[in-house]
């Protein structure tokens, strides 16, 4: 649903060479250690969570939630013979900014609010790569299907 849309929505991202989602990521996982995918720049999209607002009718009879959902795109960067890093970096900003011009004030099928930016924050510098993770958050009203 929202993650298999988004991956689709930054799949032709600028030198974006791989979009997965959350298992893709856990796939990196060997043990402890995160492991540089096999090919960079990567982009992966985990829904971190959804927040319930409180039920909008308050009748009893049906229900009527607003959920915020929070989304992180995780980017994965390395550039081979970069010894201080610079060519990393600004492939890393180029990327992030990609996949922010795709999201930012883009509707979701089925979801009644645009997407908008929330944190952003250093992941990692495992395996000599730049992580970084960029959330997102949209919102939807959802009620029962048989209520």
């Amino acid at each position: 649903m929202l993650g298999s849309d988004i991956e689709a929505r930054i799949a032709d991202v600028g030198g974006l060479l791989l979009v997965e989602g959350a298992a893709g990521f856990a796939a990196l996982r060997d043990g402890g250690e995160l492991r540089v995918p096999n090919k960079t720049p990567a982009a992966y999209v985990v829904v971190l969570r959804e927040q319930p607002q409180p039920d909008q009718r308050d009748t009893g009879l049906s229900v009527l939630q607003r959920v915020v959902y929070h989304v992180a795109v995780i980017t994965c960067v390395k550039v081979a013979n970069d010894m201080h890093g610079e060519k990393t970096n600004a492939r890393s900003d180029q990327v992030r900014q990609g996949i922010r011009d795709k999201l930012f004030g883009w509707v979701p099928p089925n979801f009644e609010g645009a997407i908008v930016r929330g944190p952003s924050t250093l992941f990692d510098f495992a395996g000599g790569a730049h992580w970084h993770q960029d959330e997102f958050m949209t919102d939807r009203y959802e009620e029962p299907i048989n209520g």
